[in-house]
């Protein structure tokens, strides 16, 4: 039995509720005015709000000494609000859909990894910037339909162990230097006409 529980025998618990005045961080927590004195407090489990200095606070004190802030009542100024965890957070929806919605924006902040798991992936937006250092997409199937498509790279590689088919209305090939085309067996075919200019043609 700890001491604690000695002096609950011989004093009966009795537990008290004042406001208080969020003066900052100390050395045993956070630090509220209450009644003009200081008053070392902890942050209750269920107060999710990070109390910031100036805060009206509800505290609840017990005849141990222990302090605990309950919840943020009133903030002047500023209003934003930062909700800080000490471990591992999962918020879930055992039943139906979770809704993160904001006016101006979200962000997704992370050290560490981001992972995404789903059945199913929407994104739909008016404009879409990526910028990673290195990317690597693993799929059985990716379809994309695209009104217009713009690459601009250094370097394209491409392996492909099967088929590679394309179907277009027309298909230009722009090449600064050298064109290259090797196969083992090569075949064109043309319905009407094959033209070959240029100002001399090696064959064999």
């Amino acid at each position: 039995m700890t001491w604690n529980d000695w002096l609950e025998k011989l004093n009966p618990l009795a537990i008290s509720l004042c406001y208080g005045k969020m003066d900052g961080r100390g050395p045993d927590g956070f630090a509220v005015i209450v009644e003009g004195d200081s008053l070392a407090a902890s942050r209750s489990l269920n107060c999710l709000v990070e109390p910031e200095p100036g805060d009206l606070v509800l505290v609840s004190r017990d005849t141990f000494g222990r302090a605990y802030i309950i919840s943020i009542l009133e903030r002047d100024g500023d209003p934003d609000v930062r909700l800080n965890f000490e471990g591992d957070v999962s918020i879930s929806a055992l039943s139906g859909r979770l809704t993160a919605a904001a006016a101006e924006g979200i962000d997704l902040v992370s050290s560490g990894d981001l992972n995404l798991f789903s059945g199913s992936i929407k994104l739909d937006a008016d404009q879409a910037d990526v910028k990673v250092g290195k990317a690597r997409i693993m799929g059985k199937t990716i379809e994309y339909v695209f009104e217009r498509l713009t690459a601009r790279l250094r370097n394209s590689y491409r392996r492909i162990m099967g088929l590679d088919h394309k179907e277009a209305g027309e298909l230009n090939y722009d090449v600064e230097s050298v064109l290259n085309l090797r196969a083992k067996f090569a075949a064109m075919t043309a319905e009407e006409v094959v033209r070959v200019d240029a100002e001399k043609i090696l064959m064999g």
